[in-house]
């Protein structure tokens, strides 16, 4: 037994959200978001995959752009490092 949502009239002008939500790393995805399709398991299955390519894209984007800061100086040039311990590995 399983259910799907139910889209009133005019659901597709109604603002779908986004799979990027405004809170960073936070994705959303839900089978409200499979319209106008049926929300059988194919369609989750393809939302998902594309969320994840979604995911994989902006942790690439993220690190490409910590690899230019940090070729740059970083965003504090001027602070001295920070001394770190080293553990001791036998």
């Amino acid at each position: 037994d399983g259910a799907q949502p139910i889209n009133g009239v005019h659901y597709s002008e109604r603002n779908i959200p986004d799979h990027r939500t405004p809170i960073e790393s936070l994705y959303l995805a839900n089978t409200t978001q499979i319209y106008p399709e049926d929300r059988g398991t194919n369609y989750s299955v393809r939302m998902g995959r594309r969320v994840a390519r979604m995911v994989l894209e902006d942790a690439e984007i993220e690190h490409e752009s910590a690899r230019r800061l940090a070729r740059l100086g970083g965003s504090q040039p001027q602070l001295e490092d920070i001394p770190r311990r080293r553990s001791e590995t036998a």
